[in-house]
């Protein structure tokens, strides 16, 4: 089993309390009792390689002929639509785990890729896209445009989970930072300063400001009231040449913004 983080290992322990509950097993016990599974589930192999393979999957037992595939989804629908409402966190994987434990009742969790990397207490999401590609059956196209137009400026958003903690969230970033900074270089801006700016040193910044705002008068007018108006260790290095290089400095700054 992948290694998983510290706040993936509370979501598996949770999932491991609801489905032992009395709650989810009552469903259980139904649903196997009206699909024909047995009362301690199939006992067929089943090849696994990737949760999401088997987002459609039905055994071979519980399907003579490919013509009733559809009822037997839908009855697996309506039966677990409780208790996936019930989970506090939605996302198809947990509706995939709740179904192969129907089926064969076992709990897939040590298995090789069961807890996908967006499956977590934290998830990045593209708000951009998500309004692109899921919002236009639900809203209409001036309420996609407002989605758009807000979260233009921060496309790329964390959805944390209410349980999650400090430490959990720090964790997650760090683990995910590859994925997140996918994320980040569709948006970047090379032109956009947001970011990028260095903190400056709070009173060179002041005798920068000072110098550019003097920039009409001569250099050398502009140096002796440095030396008057600021302390030593911030005058003792401006001259005339410095004073010329920080204004042209200070301008291209300005126009760049």
């Amino acid at each position: 089993m992948k290694k998983i983080n510290q706040s993936q290992q509370k979501l598996v322990n949770y999932l491991d309390e609801f489905i032992d509950s009395d709650y989810f097993q009552e469903i259980i016990i139904k649903l196997r009792k009206e699909l024909g599974i047995p009362k301690n589930g199939l006992k067929e192999k089943i090849d696994y390689k990737n949760l999401y393979n088997y987002a459609f999957f039905i055994p071979k037992a519980l399907k003579p002929n490919n013509s009733n595939k559809t009822n037997i989804l839908k009855s697996i629908n309506v039966g677990l639509k409780d208790a996936r409402k019930k989970f506090p966190l939605k996302d198809m994987s947990i509706s995939i785990f709740f179904q192969l434990y129907l089926f064969y009742n076992k709990k897939f969790y040590n298995t090789p890729k069961i807890i996908p990397n967006e499956v977590d207490l934290c998830q990045v999401v593209d708000m951009l896209e998500f309004a692109e590609e899921y919002s236009y059956p639900i809203l209409e196209e001036n309420g996609v445009q407002f989605l758009k137009n807000y979260f233009n400026d921060n496309p790329v958003i964390l959805k944390i989970h209410p349980n999650m903690t400090q430490r959990d969230l720090v964790g997650y970033i760090k683990d995910h930072w590859p994925i997140i900074n996918a994320y980040q270089d569709r948006y970047k801006n090379t032109k956009l300063k947001l970011g990028k700016i260095r903190t400056k040193n709070p009173s060179i910044k002041t005798r920068n400001d000072y110098i550019y705002k003097n920039r009409n008068k001569t250099r050398s007018e502009i140096s002796s009231l440095v030396s008057l108006n600021f302390p030593q260790e911030l005058s003792n290095s401006i001259d005339a040449g410095s004073v010329g290089k920080i204004i042209s400095i200070e301008r291209k700054r300005r126009k760049e913004v």
